[in-house]
Order: C-alpha cells, then structure tokens, then sequence
C-alpha cells in the first residue's frame, strides 16, 4: 500500500491518532489523498475567512434567517417585490450549509438578483419593528462595497462549484478532472498575476507578480465604476479580492 484516499476528517487524517498517521508509522513515504471535493470546500472557506469581511457571511445567514420562520414577513417581502417588479413574485432566498461552503454560491445568486428589494425591506423593517437586526442588516446591503464583494464571489464560486461537480461525477475522465483542476487555478490567477510573468502559473511565486490594478471580473469591475468609491477604500477592496485568489492558490489540494 503506497497511500489511501480520505475524506478529510480528523479520525482519518488527524496528526495524532488518525487512520493516515497509524498507517504512516510502517511506512514513511505513504501519502495521503484527501477528498478533492471536500477540499475545495475547506479552500474557497479558509480563503473568505482570512481575507474577507465577516459580515458579509452575516448578511448571507441572516438574510435566510430573517424569512425562514415567518409567514408574515414572507407574504410583506412577497408584496414589495410585486410592487417593485410589476407583479413577478420573488424566488425564494436559500439557505447555506454550514459544512458545504460552496453552496453559499446559489444562495448569493438570489441574493445579488434582489439586492435592490431586499435593502428596501430591510429599510422599512428596521423603522416598522424597531429591530436591532434589520438595522445591521440594511447598514449592511446599504454599503455599495459589499454589492462589489458579491459580484466579485459569483463568478468565482461558479468556477470552482463546475469542478466541485465533475469531482462528484460518477463517470468522470481522470484526466480530465485534473485538467479541470489545472485549469481552474490557473483561471484564478489569471486575474490577478501580471500579464508579462512567463513562469508557469501552477508554481510560481504569486505574490512576486502581482498586477497592480487586477481586473477582478466585469461585474465587479462595473460596479466599481458606478459607485465611484474613494481611490484608498478601493485598494484596500482589491486588496482583499486578490488575497482571497492568493489565500485559495496557496491551499494545497492534492490530486491522485
């Protein structure tokens, strides 16, 4: 036996007394594969946790949270969103696995589709049921920056859910998956390594090459140009979109 392939849990591949650990004490060159699929979840979660704003996972839960058990402010959302949208109804708002943080994908989905819908409840709510959490959550949907971070996630999480799937498939090619792969890092660095760097895209020193101004997606960048947000608070905003694609990168995700 040269290696077993896991899922990444800790009675499997824990330092201590895992079945990965137990194994490598006969054999010192036995490598361990994780689960690609569950690996990519852990990526695209440590690379948010690290770099981007905490509420906007708030903003993600809560949203959910502020219909999930309310018949009366699910009918009064319904109601605005007619009234906003000439009488279409409103997709329902998802919830998020705490476990697959990939599946945040469709719940921002519906949630950039309705921003302007929501941040109107959420205005009203906070004056009508003089509630803390409407306040926090209108404050929040209020900050065009956030909107730029959601726009700026799309795309992304569309990138990695496709591999996420081909991984889950039953039928897939082997080598294509690891093409997937290839080609899902390199699609990430893409946005934000300097055009000129000729080093190979899946060793090279990321942070050594940096481009300056990435363009990091035409929704975000679009945004960007409408809100007109001052020259530091947008650097600081690229800053952190670009340690998330470096914070993932860095991340390894080993492959059979």
């Amino acid at each position: 036996m040269v290696g077993i392939g896991t899922d990444n849990a800790s009675v499997m591949v824990g330092i201590n007394m895992g079945v990965y650990q137990k194994l490598k004490e006969d054999n010192s060159t036995f490598v361990p594969v994780p689960c690609v699929c569950h690996s990519l979840q852990l990526a695209i979660k440590a690379a948010a946790d690290e770099t981007l704003p905490r509420h906007l996972e708030f903003l993600i839960r809560e949203t959910y949270n502020w219909f999930s058990h309310s018949t009366i402010r699910q009918n009064q959302y319904k109601l605005l969103y007619k009234t906003i949208n000439d009488g279409h109804n409103p997709l329902k708002i998802m919830k998020s696995c705490g476990t697959r943080w990939l599946s945040i994908e469709s719940v921002i989905f519906r949630i950039l589709d309705q921003w302007l819908e929501l941040k109107t409840l959420f205005g009203i709510a906070r004056l009508s049921e003089k509630c803390y959490k409407a306040e926090v959550l209108y404050q929040i949907y209020n900050d065009d920056q956030n909107l730029a971070y959601l726009k700026f996630l799309k795309p992304i999480l569309s990138e990695v859910q496709a591999v996420n799937k081909a991984f889950e498939s039953n039928s897939a090619n082997l080598c294509k998956l690891l093409s997937n792969l290839s080609n899902l890092v390199r699609s990430l660095q893409k946005k934000i390594i300097n055009p000129n760097c000729k080093e190979c895209s899946l060793t090279i020193d990321i942070e050594k090459h940096l481009h300056p101004k990435p363009y990091l997606g035409y929704s975000f960048e679009k945004r960007i140009e409408e809100i007109k947000i001052k020259p530091e608070y947008e650097t600081i905003l690229r800053n952190r979109c670009a340690q998330f694609l470096i914070t993932f990168k860095t991340i390894p995700i080993k492959t059979p």
